[in-house]
């Protein structure tokens, strides 16, 4: 991707400024790795059981751990190094565990992590078409982003990815050391969460077209309970969407009631006592006919603008 600096209605190209080591690429997402990812800092080159994990990280939103491999050139194989993460986390809980306690006070237990939603992600300059291809399926729990850094001290961070993808992994049965893997993992899909749920389904799947007709930069990103509803170039989520068997319930990140324009008072702000979520002020309302869901896109549309300004915008 070229960078240009615009100086006098003039196009002066940026040239792009390689990582002379791998270290130089880890200092900079570790030191700022809550602004990129939304991850909290666990530890950094740690070994465990014979492997060395560049940087740990535990997602609070999903509950989960993330494992964060950095490369420099492509040659490496991203499925073989992946799965091979994976069994790590998921056959030694109990020292990703003390990882996690040594350097936080909120002490967590294992049932308190969701591993289904464990994730490895691969930063690096380059990418080969075999390994971009190699993780193109929808429920890949390995993630490549691209990295680069230019002349004028501009750092740009892409994630590489098909969101129009609609394959499933192939099976892994022929890989005997991934069977904590394959008990942990879960599908994350629109038709688990509306399993079962079919009057939430016939409010969602209009919702969701309303949104998009609107806002086609926003993604709506299935996980274990919930669907969460954010743009396709930001890890922060602006709405959660749970399914109930005759409702859906939508709560909004980072704001209170009165933040928004709600004439009908259908707004509940949640406190951090009930909701458990690390300083956030969280909203909900439940939609449960087309009076409420227009109502919804409403009050969307209000989250968004303010989600914009204070992230996009700055």
């Amino acid at each position: 991707m070229a960078i240009y600096k615009i100086t006098n209605n003039k196009l002066l190209s940026i040239k792009e400024k390689p990582f002379s080591l791998e270290k130089d690429i880890q200092n900079i997402v570790e030191q700022n790795l809550t602004e990129l990812f939304g991850i909290e800092f666990v530890a950094s080159e740690r070994i465990i059981n014979g492997l060395r994990i560049d940087t740990l990280g535990f997602d609070a939103e999903t509950k989960s751990f993330v494992i964060i491999e950095y490369k420099r050139g492509s040659s490496f194989s991203v499925v073989d190094q992946g799965f091979s993460y994976l069994s790590l986390l998921l056959n030694n809980k109990a020292d990703f565990i003390l990882e996690y306690n040594e350097k936080n006070k909120e002490q967590l237990k294992r049932t308190d992590v969701d591993w289904s939603q464990a994730r490895i992600i691969f930063i690096s300059p380059n990418y080969t078409t075999h390994q971009i291809n190699a993780v193109n399926f929808k429920n890949a729990p390995f993630e490549l982003w691209e990295i680069k850094q230019y002349e004028n001290n501009t750092v740009s961070l892409n994630q590489i990815k098909n969101e129009n993808s609609q394959e499933l992994m192939p099976s892994i049965d022929d890989k005997p050391e991934l069977k904590e893997f394959k008990k942990e993992s879960k599908e994350h899909s629109e038709d688990h969460i509306f399993n079962n749920r079919d009057r939430a389904k016939e409010l969602y799947l209009p919702f969701k077209e309303k949104i998009t007709d609107i806002y086609p930069e926003i993604v709506f990103d299935p996980k274990s309970n919930s669907i969460n509803v954010k743009r396709s170039d930001n890890w922060r989520v602006i709405v959660y969407i749970n399914a109930y068997t005759d409702k859906l319930r939508c709560t909004f990140t980072r704001s209170k009631d009165t933040d928004y324009q709600d004439p009908q008072k259908k707004l509940i702000t949640q406190s951090e006592l009930e909701i458990k979520n690390k300083g956030q002020n969280l909203t909900r309302m439940d939609i449960k006919n087309e009076e409420d869901m227009e109502y919804a896109v409403n009050i969307f549309q209000q989250a968004y603008k303010r989600f914009k300004k204070e992230f996009i915008e700055g």
